[in-house]
């Protein structure tokens, strides 16, 4: 997950309406991010206001100490009979408490419109500021997870070769999607790569050259490979120059991760 993507989130997450997957990655990045830190406490005082608008209240005092002389009275035993009660209309106290009651839950009401209004606001907003590029990402990834809940979609996770490594590859159930998640790579310098490689029958081939600055991730790559997914046996990905490896159609740094694929299998 990047960090635009990352605030996005924020407002939902403080809301409590991310999945679970969704809800973790968000965690993992706000234990590095302060800014996102700081968002997430601006957006959970907007939410703690639905939270205080239904808030129980309390009693008035006058209406609590007038029912509390009243019962005392009943228990004095200055009377040996049993009176009956004739019905009394509603005290202004009671009256008081009922329009009290109906006002906080009318607040709380409001309230939560409120606050869908401020989400969907921010929402809409921080879209319009993503550049092309930024929604671009954004949209391999909601591809990504709609992906892993259809059914027929393969999912196939990675060989870490690196300590930490995390992901795995999808592929869409007619194969013409295949999106490829990494998370936790190992950090690369200035004037380094990830470099993914594809192994087919014709031999390696380099599938593209990758800077992320943290490694951290996740990261969501929808592969535009030269020929359909069927017809390549592994991906791979090392670590080399900045403008590729030097040996062309080969690595020459340290290997990541490796996956064979299922069709190979």
């Amino acid at each position: 997950m990047d960090r635009n993507t990352l605030l996005e989130l924020i407002p939902a997450y403080a809301l409590g309406a991310l999945d679970e997957v969704e809800r973790q990655e968000v965690e993992v990045w706000l234990e590095t991010d302060a800014e996102a830190r700081q968002l997430l406490i601006e957006y959970e005082a907007v939410a703690d206001v639905l939270a205080f608008a239904v808030s129980a209240r309390q009693v008035p005092s006058t209406t609590r100490t007038g029912l509390e002389q009243r019962l005392a009275a009943r228990r004095s035993g200055q009377s040996n009979h049993i009176e009956a009660i004739p019905p009394q209309s509603e005290t202004p106290e009671k009256s008081n408490v009922r329009s009290i009651s109906r006002l906080w839950i009318s607040l709380g009401a409001a309230a939560a419109v409120f606050i869908v209004i401020v989400v969907g606001f921010i929402v809409i907003q921080r879209a319009n500021q993503l550049s092309p590029e930024e929604q671009r990402i954004a949209a391999v990834r909601d591809l990504y997870y709609s992906l892993v809940d259809a059914e027929g979609t393969q999912r196939i996770p990675i060989d870490a070769v690196m300590e930490g490594v995390q992901g795995d590859l999808v592929i869409s159930p007619d194969g013409e999607d295949v999106i490829l998640r990494l998370a936790e790579l190992p950090l690369i310098e200035e004037n380094q790569a990830y470099e993914l490689w594809a192994l087919e029958e014709a031999g390696l081939q380099s599938a593209g050259l990758y800077y992320w600055a943290d490694g951290h991730g996740p990261y969501y790559l929808q592969l535009d490979l030269s020929r359909p997914i069927d017809l390549y046996q592994q991906l791979g990905m090392s670590i080399e120059p900045e403008e590729g490896s030097p040996l062309g159609n080969a690595p020459s740094g340290p290997q990541i991760w490796g996956l064979v694929l299922a069709t190979q299998q």
